[in-house]
């Protein structure tokens, strides 16, 4: 029959099999309109991303669109963004694979933004806050993250180790780039490869080169913490050793977070994002490319201690305590109010009274040591709060309760909320949302060290004051989140997840390519270097500039150079520093030296009638 010659009841047939089809097709798109505009917003993303990747230039000038090719952006865009569709079309478990792809584009590009754009903190600030919105999104889709592929403990426990051991190595590998380079200082690096070494030959602490005479480095601060660090040292007497200890201890403290969260009943998962969120932290990573201190040796230890206190085993927990007081005097600051805040919170008095008990009888005698023979870090760091002949603790307090406006201008400078926005930003302000004020009280140190005092190190970034008051952060935060909801859980943790990893690459980001990319590019004339310093004799004395010392750490008797000039066996020279050879070649001491050797980087000046140099 002739298509003209179709009867009504065919027409009709087809008229309904086509408003069926129409119908569904409706259906569809009405039932997956957000997916589908989900596919578009995700195959943009990674088109923009690729571009940034494999385009000459970077993006943060305006001149980046002359190597963006249009129509290739468009083309993977477009493939994507069919791809993704037709994944819409399948069940809702697949959906998962869109979710989970938009979510790490994300994440990649706000990686890429902030790492282009340098150590800014307002831009960071700005993308980590359009990444939590797309987070929310994500998360209320409700395809991301249904404990699938992390069914328990274990294997929660396995990918945070897994974590761990890669930032680790990448850490260890970079920071010992920072010092192969000559990045690293004498102030905190110089001072701590000479106290090991001295301590590995004779276990004496006794250094020169922190103050320029021979003095323990227990008057500068009590630290017998690295009697315990010694013997992983002895393995490898060498620098490098003491920044991949440090790195190792820094990303282990992801190990008590984990368990402190699955001990607040979060979920495998849950426990899992804590855990990873600690290895990424700007807080944790950034000070780590200032070299080496004891602070960073609070998190492991202070989460340890944490975590059997919780677990009420009370024997490793308070071994651990005395391990966190052993860190530095100031570690007892830290102690105490996690104390307080289990006595407080947690009703827990008996076993926090007796810690409590502990804590003062290691700390009293240690404060008296440090207030006889150490120096007056109080009238150096807080005198903002004294008035002209004024250096006493009660004092100051009485300064700030006269005049609490002061005090008020003082935490709340410029510099403060920067340093406020990375380290209660990281965990997106959670360690404040609380109806239990009581729980504040874990916030008293950041206070008390960081944000009230002129010195500006302990309110930077990037100095190594913030791992105490940011381990009870990651208490208040921990605590804070156990009472949520499911889902709300679920935003806040991928959310400090993916804001602490942006901030870190804001702050670090280029470190990690940087210091690698230099030595590689100058490796000859830092070997050069290396084996010019190695032929300085045993048993004489050097005076240096503050980058070569730490090359020198073999050395018993070293000093830094500073405005005058004494007398020691040996100079050693910076040759990128013209002013300190102008200020040494114009010393009245000039003349009684004799150059030995003008390489590439470095001048070394041989008093006359000193220990002539190794051959070569």
């Amino acid at each position: 029959m002739s298509k003209g010659n179709e009867t009504k009841e065919e027409k009709a047939g087809k008229e309904t099999v086509y408003k069926a089809a129409a119908d569904r097709a409706g259906a569809f798109f009405s039932k997956n309109i957000c997916s589908i505009l989900a596919s578009g917003v995700t195959a943009y993303i990674i088109a923009s991303v690729c571009n940034m990747l494999f385009c000459e230039g970077t993006a943060d000038k305006l001149e980046f669109i002359t190597e963006v090719n249009g129509l290739r952006t468009l083309g993977i865009t477009a493939v994507i963004w069919i791809f993704l569709c037709a994944v819409v079309f399948m069940d809702s478990a697949e959906k998962r694979l869109l979710y989970s792809v938009m979510l790490a584009a994300v994440i990649v590009f706000g990686y890429l933004v902030v790492k282009t754009n340098g150590n800014n903190v307002y831009l960071t600030a700005g993308v980590s806050a359009v990444v939590c919105f797309f987070v929310y999104y994500i998360v209320e889709s409700g395809y991301i993250f249904k404990n699938r592929f992390i069914k328990n403990y274990k294997a929660a426990f396995f990918v945070v180790a897994a974590a761990f051991l890669a930032m680790s190595i990448i850490l260890t590998r970079h920071t010992i780039y920072r010092y192969m380079v000559f990045s690293a200082s004498n102030f905190d690096f110089g001072i701590f490869a000479q106290l090991f070494e001295n301590m590995a030959k004779t276990g004496s602490t006794v250094i020169s080169v922190e103050r320029n005479e021979m003095l323990s480095h227990f008057f500068n601060h009590f630290s017998p913490i690295y009697y315990v660090l010694l013997p992983i040292y002895m393995i490898f007497r060498i620098p490098e050793a003491l920044l991949g200890i440090q790195a190792v201890f820094i990303c282990g403290s992801a190990f008590p977070m984990f368990l402190i969260g699955k001990k607040y009943g979060l979920t495998p998962i849950f426990s899992m994002l804590l855990g990873l969120t600690v290895i990424v932290l700007a807080g944790f990573v950034a000070p780590a490319f200032y070299d080496f201190h004891e602070n960073k040796f609070l998190p492991f230890f202070l989460l340890w201690f944490i975590y059997f206190f919780m677990d009420k085993k009370y024997i490793p927990a308070y071994i651990f305590m005395f391990l966190t007081l052993m860190i530095k005097e100031d570690a007892a600051l830290y102690v105490i109010f996690v104390y307080v805040f289990f006595m407080l919170v947690k009703k827990n008095y008996k076993y926090s009274l007796i810690g409590l008990g502990l804590t003062f009888l290691y700390f009293v005698p240690v404060l008296i040591f440090m207030r006889k023979y150490g120096l007056d870090f109080v009238g150096w760091r807080y005198g903002v709060y004294f008035m002209e002949g004024q250096n006493k603790i009660g004092q100051m307090v009485l300064n700030i309760v006269l005049n609490p406006a002061f005090f008020i201008k003082n935490v709340f400078s410029e510099e403060c909320v920067i340093f406020i926005i990375y380290m209660l930003g990281s965990l997106v302000f959670i360690p404040l949302v609380t109806k239990d004020f009581k729980k504040l009280v874990l916030l008293v140190p950041f206070v008390a060290i960081n944000i009230m005092t002129d010195y500006k190190y302990q309110h930077d970034i990037g100095f190594q004051y913030t791992y105490g008051s940011l381990t009870l952060m990651l208490l208040l935060f921990a605590d804070n989140i156990s009472v949520m909801s499911h889902k709300q859980k679920k935003t806040v943790l991928l959310s400090a997840l993916a804001v602490s990893f942006i901030m870190m690459t804001g702050i670090s980001g280029k470190k990690f390519e940087s210091y690698a990319q230099t030595y590689e590019n100058n490796r000859t004339v830092y070997e050069e270097t290396e084996a010019e310093l190695d032929r300085i004799p045993e048993g004489v004395s050097i005076t240096s500039n503050t980058y070569i010392l730490p090359h020198l750490y073999d050395h018993e008797e070293l000093y830094m150079m500073g405005g005058s000039f004494e007398k020691t066996d040996y100079f050693v020279l910076n040759k990128s520093s013209e002013d300190e050879i102008d200020n040494f070649t114009n010393s009245d001491i000039y003349s009684e030296y004799e150059k030995c050797i003008d390489g590439s980087k470095i001048e070394i000046y041989k008093l006359k009638g000193a220990k002539d140099l190794l051959a070569e």
